[in-house]
Formats: C-alpha cells, sequence, structure tokens
C-alpha cells in the first residue's frame, strides 16, 4: 500500500503541478471555463450506464475463474467503446444549449470516450490487487499532460489543455491493454453487459450524485459568478484535491477490500464494538484536513497573487467533500448489499435543498458554502442511522455522530472566529477521538510501519 501511495502521490504531484501551471498561463477566466469542461467530460462518462461499477462489483462479489473474467471484461470494454456514440450525441445538446465552441466539445467527447475504457481497465487490474500498476500508468498519464503544457507554454489555450488531457488518457489506454494480463478476451457478450449494466447502474448513479457534490461549488459559481469567481473557485477546487490526496488515495486503494468485507454483512458478525481503523484513519484526516486547508490560504495568496482570495474556498470545499470520505464505510456497505437505492433519494434531496440555497442566497458564495455543508451534515446523519437500522456495525453511535459534525463545526467556527476558531475546533475533536481510539490511532499513526494491517 505504501508504495502505491508514493507513487499515486507522484502522480497527484504531477497532476497538481500542471493544473497550477495552467491556473497560471490561462487566467482566471480561461481557467474556470477549462474546468467547466472538465465536469462536463466527467458527467459524460456515466453514459456507459454502470458497467465500470458493475465489473468491480461482479468481480468483488463472485471471485471469477480467469475464463468468467475474460468474458467480463472484453463485455464490458466491447460497451466502453460502445458508449462514444451516446456521449456525441448528449455533447451536441449541450453544443446547442451553452454556446460553447464545438471544437472544444470534440475534445471533451474524446476524453471521455477514453476515461470510461480507462475506468474498466483500471478496475480490473485493482481487482488483481495490482495497484503498483494503476499508480505507474497514472505517473505516466499526468507526465505526459504535464509535458505538453510545458512544450505550449505561453501559447497555451484551453483546446490545447483539452489536448493534454486526451494524450494522456490514450497512453493509459494503452499501457493497460498491453499489460491486462487476460488475452486472449474472447467475444464479448451482449448479455453479460447488460448484467453489468443491472448491477452497476445504481452504482453509478449514486457515483454521479457524488461527482456533482464534489463540483456543486464550481457549478454554483458558474451561476452565482463572475468568470473571474469562476476560476478562482475551479483553482480552489484543484489545490482542494492536492489537500484530499492522501485520503483519497487510501480510499481508493481500500475500496474493494471493503466491500469484501461487507458484503452481506461479514462485518456484522465479526465486527467489535469499536470503530474499524479505517473509519478512525478518515476521522483523524478530517482534523489533518481543516488545518492544511487553513496553511493553504496565506500561501495562495503569496503565490499565486491573481488568484488572490481563492483561500477561503479551499477550507469550505476541503469540508464539505470530506464527507464523502467520513462515510466512506457506510456507502461501501450500501453498495455492496444493494440499499444504495434509498441513499441516493436522499442525495436527490440534498440537491434539491442545495438548489434553493443558491436562489436564497445568491448573492453571497461563501454562505451557499457554509449552508452546504450543514445541508451535508443532515445527510450524512441520514445515511448513518439507515446503515445501522440494517445491521451495520461501526462503533458508538455517539462517536460516530460527533465525528460527523467536525466539518460542519470547523465551517461555522471559521464564520465566527476564522482561522482560530478552526484551530480550537481541531483540537477540541482531536481529544475524544484519540481517547475513545488509542490502539487505532496508533496504528494510524504508525502505518508506515505496519501497511499491511491498516488493509484488514
Amino acid at each position: 500500500m505504501l508504495s502505491f501511495i508514493f507513487i499515486k502521490g507522484g502522480a497527484l504531484g504531477l497532476n497538481g503541478v500542471r493544473g497550477i501551471v495552467l491556473a497560471a498561463l490561462l487566467g482566471p477566466h480561461g481557467y474556470g471555463l477549462f474546468g467547466t469542461l472538465v465536469i462536463v467530460q466527467q458527467m459524460l462518462s456515466y453514459v456507459a450506464l454502470g458497467v465500470r461499477e458493475g465489473i468491480a462489483i461482479k468481480l468483488a462479489r463472485s471471485g471469477s475463474s480467469v475464463e468468467d473474467m475474460r468474458a467480463i471484461c472484453s463485455s464490458a470494454l466491447a460497451w466502453g467503446a460502445f458508449s462514444v456514440l451516446p456521449c456525441a450525441a448528449v455533447v451536441a445538446v449541450v453544443q446547442r444549449l451553452s454556446g460553447i465552441a464545438a471544437s472544444q466539445l470534440a475534445w471533451v467527447v474524446a476524453i471521455a470516450a477514453l476515461s470510461i475504457l480507462n475506468e474498466v481497465l483500471i478496475n480490473i487490474s485493482r481487482h488483481q490487487h495490482k495497484l503498483r500498476k494503476v499508480a505507474v500508468i497514472e505517473l505516466a498519464y499526468n507526465a505526459v499532460a504535464l509535458a505538453i503544457v510545458v512544450a505550449c507554454g505561453s501559447l497555451m489555450t484551453v483546446s490545447l489543455a483539452l489536448i493534454s488531457t486526451l494524450a494522456g488518457a490514450a497512453l493509459s489506454v494503452a499501457l493497460y491493454a498491453a499489460t491486462l494480463g487476460l488475452r486472449p478476451l474472447g467475444a464479448p457478450s451482449w448479455r453479460l453487459a447488460g448484467e453489468l449494466i443491472r448491477i452497476g447502474l445504481l452504482p453509478a448513479l449514486f457515483s454521479a450524485v457524488l461527482l456533482l457534490m464534489t463540483s456543486f461549488f464550481v457549478l454554483a459559481s458558474n451561476w452565482l459568478g463572475s468568470p473571474e469567481t469562476i476560476g478562482l473557485v475551479v483553482f480552489a477546487n484543484n489545490i482542494s484535491t492536492l489537500i484530499l490526496f492522501a485520503m483519497n488515495t487510501v480510499s481508493w486503494g481500500l475500496a474493494s477490500r471493503s466491500m469484501t468485507r461487507l458484503y452481506q454483512g461479514r462485518a456484522v458478525a465479526d465486527a467489535p464494538a469499536r470503530a474499524h481503523v479505517s473509519d478512525v484513519f478518515f476521522r483523524f484526516g478530517a482534523i489533518v484536513i481543516a488545518l492544511l486547508a487553513l496553511v493553504a490560504q496565506p500561501a495562495l495568496d503569496w503565490f499565486m497573487p491573481q488568484y488572490a482570495g481563492a483561500g477561503v474556498y479551499v477550507l469550505h470545499i476541503c469540508m464539505f467533500q470530506i464527507y464523502a470520505l467520513l462515510l466512506f464505510n457506510e456507502i461501501n456497505f450500501a453498495q455492496v448489499n444493494s440499499l444504495l437505492r434509498p441513499v441516493i433519494g436522499g442525495y436527490a434531496v440534498m440537491a434539491g435543498a442545495l438548489a434553493a440555497v443558491c436562489v436564497l442566497l445568491r448573492d453571497d458564495l461563501l454562505a451557499v458554502m457554509r449552508a452546504a455543508i450543514l445541508i451535508y451534515f443532515t445527510l450524512a446523519l441520514v445515511v448513518t442511522l439507515y446503515m445501522r437500522s440494517h445491521a451495520f456495525a461501526g462503533g458508538p453511535l455517539a462517536q460516530r455522530i460527533l465525528a460527523l459534525s467536525f466539518p460542519a463545526a470547523a465551517a461555522l467556527a471559521h464564520a465566527a472566529a476564522g482561522a482560530a476558531g478552526v484551530v480550537g475546533v481541531s483540537v477540541l475533536y482531536l481529544i475524544p477521538l484519540v481517547v475513545a481510539n488509542g490502539d487505532a490511532m496508533k496504528l494510524v499513526l504508525g502505518a508506515s510501519q505496519d501497511s499491511r494491517r491498516l488493509r484488514r
């Protein structure tokens, strides 16, 4: 796991450098448009109708033989290749409604089509526990994209930025195809592709909802702010991704093992009456993330003066996005045990509440952000209580509620007392976490010596 984290950290570092260079070259206006197009591309990938998610769940459930894996993989890849057609159809509608240049959207279609294939291939490798290979290929992806950006220099445009992403995606798919290890794959089965869609459609819908939540502030700024404000929020979103990288990397690496552990209530039979070590890791990480976000604010104002003011958005974006990680075990329990439908309904209600907040507080983007964090806290409580009603074991409920309240408390403390308030709240939350989970905290802090135990 540690080698995977280090290599993936290098890949994320390259991607972060690329984002910062693009921000400097394109300026807030151009960078805001680029960030919005990236979100469009990410949403387009869901026209695969859940095949990406379905292959991960089917492989986790079945423990398939090599022959079964070949059939599953060939069917998923065939459907992924077919998805370029609905991608193009959706983008044609977007172009008519938005007026975005057709040439830019054409690159978006190509990136989306390759991204679908890329995600299918990643899930195959993850099932095979080839995390190091995944990290190395991602490193190559980001290295190529960064090299193109640097080579273009002052000639950089939004279209060239998209082309750099396309080149990285094409290289990634080619490397996975060359190292798949399941050849010959055989003829695809459309019946099997349909089964993957049936299994993966709800998780894909949920993933799309999570993407909307992750991108909410960028989308809100497109509606509420000027082009320059959009650029500031997109830049803050990019910095937040860098700050959250370690936690996102660990959650990604642990997802397959977590679903296996939680499938059909296996965790219920074996779980102790305390939080799982992964849960403690994410709780501790949330506190660290809040403090890092505070440090980022003056650093950004000094290092990137043209993006002065973006730093204040970083803390709120991190506290909003951290809820997806704090709910890591509950969400995996829901996915693998077919409990996602009401969770998606809850997120749909949340989306409606967020839209209402944007209307009511349209003149104050920071107020929208704080209200959004409080709404997410409410949903997190509902999800936690619902999973426990279905025999999910996640440690004492009072500790769970306390952990989920931290991002909301940090946002409110910042509104009341600035950085000092966030530091004070962080200390107050850290003390009971350490007292109640001493053994797990020792494991989290000593993971570099015993990383294998963290994966259990």
